[in-house]
């Protein structure tokens, strides 16, 4: 069984308008000595996942911004994992970065250190865009990090885009994804903008200082016609691939597979359990100064639970739901009930005998679909 590891970089320059992860905002200064201490702190809790040696397949490093640490501590960290995993035999291995960061010092050391896979916060090639989303990236910093990156030897490069931008034109992520492809780019992301409560975005939209655009599903089938055409792959509701390209690590979230998180607000899915890290730094440091893993909620995956998460993350996925998945936790007669709920959705659900897959309009109305077809059965 593949197992993930995600490792949870917490800090950045600038905390993102429209952001509502665990996130430390540096205001711009970076400050060595805090991330030194983190990473040290990252190496306390790998200790005591890791001590044990158990076969990790693959590895991300997300954040917040990992690329913010710098060349020194990341070869730190990778040398730290090291003395458990064999990073050469890893099927993947991931950071996140944002394009100011990437120096070719910073190539240079993500290529020696055996990562093999960078995801960029490109979200836009449109500056005015960028400037909306309160980003410290340009074009020009986008097309000299996709450039520094391939010069030194990385090409699995996926790029991050935003689209449904407040005042952007409908033309716009469609320009963007083009100026993006024109460097042979095998994956991207994108992701439609969403206005989350506890967030400077979702104030200023109350205030109507930012007006949203609303143009979500015309967009999200203008990019898929785009991509696919271009020859990728739209296999999970927000990514496309090139083939051979797909995120292996984030098919493991989507599969229900198992992986370990570390760092602060970090979360993982072990012995059919999953987990949440403490979000508050200092209670994080307390509980690894003792000895002890930094978790601060868990909770046992029930037949309830199972059926849910079946539900939600298969229908994300292009291929969808193995029916033979569904029929090991329904009963005969609530399975029966599922597949006729299904056939209510034929415009937006597929259904044969191995599997029930979404349609491109299916996953316009992915959250609607998931929360009815969940409510539809009694597993009580």
């Amino acid at each position: 069984m593949p197992l993930g590891l995600y490792i949870h970089i917490p800090f950045c320059r600038k905390k993102c308008i429209y952001c509502d992860f665990t996130v430390i905002d540096t205001n711009n200064k970076l400050n060595l000595d805090i991330f030194k201490d983190y990473i040290e702190l990252l190496k306390r809790e790998i200790d005591l996942y890791l001590r044990e040696k158990p076969s990790v397949n693959t590895i991300y490093i997300g954040g917040g911004t990992p690329s913010i640490i710098g060349e020194k501590l990341l070869k730190n960290l990778v040398n730290h994992l090291s003395k458990y995993i064999n990073i050469e035999k890893l099927s993947e291995f991931t950071i996140e970065a944002n394009p100011e960061d990437i120096t070719p010092l910073l190539s240079k050391t993500i290529k020696e250190t055996g990562i093999t896979r960078v995801s960029l916060g490109i979200q836009s090639m449109n500056n005015q865009n960028l400037k909306t989303l309160s980003r410290q990236n340009t074009p020009q910093t986008n097309e000299r990090a996709i450039k520094t990156l391939q010069d030194s030897g990385i090409q699995n490069i996926n790029c991050d885009i935003i689209f449904d931008i407040p005042n952007s034109t409908d033309e716009e992520p469609i320009k963007s994804i083009n100026e993006i492809l024109k460097f042979n780019i095998p994956h991207i992301s994108a992701y439609g903008l969403t206005i989350e409560e506890y967030t400077p975005l979702n104030l200023f939209v109350k205030k109507g200082l930012i007006k949203p655009k609303n143009n979500f599903k015309e967009e999200f089938i203008t990019i898929h016609q785009t991509l696919e055409k271009e020859g990728f792959n739209h296999y999970e509701v927000s990514n496309y691939a090139k083939k051979g390209y797909e995120s292996v690590h984030n098919l493991l979230y989507w599969n229900r597979e198992e992986y370990i998180g570390i760092g602060i607000s970090a979360c993982g899915f072990i012995n059919n359990k999953r987990y949440q890290n403490e979000i508050n730094l200092k209670k994080y440091n307390e509980k690894l100064q003792k000895g002890e893993l930094p978790i601060m909620f868990e909770e046992t995956i029930d037949r309830v639970k199972e059926f849910e998460e079946i539900i939600m993350l298969g229908l994300r996925k292009k291929e969808g739901i193995k029916l033979e998945k569904l029929k090991v936790i329904l009963p005969e007669k609530e399975f029966q009930k599922l597949i006729d709920k299904t056939k209510n959705f034929k415009n937006y659900l597929k259904i044969n005998d191995n599997s029930i897959r979404p349609t491109l309009e299916g996953w316009i109305l992915l959250d609607y679909i998931t929360t009815e077809l969940i409510s539809s059965i009694n597993l009580l």
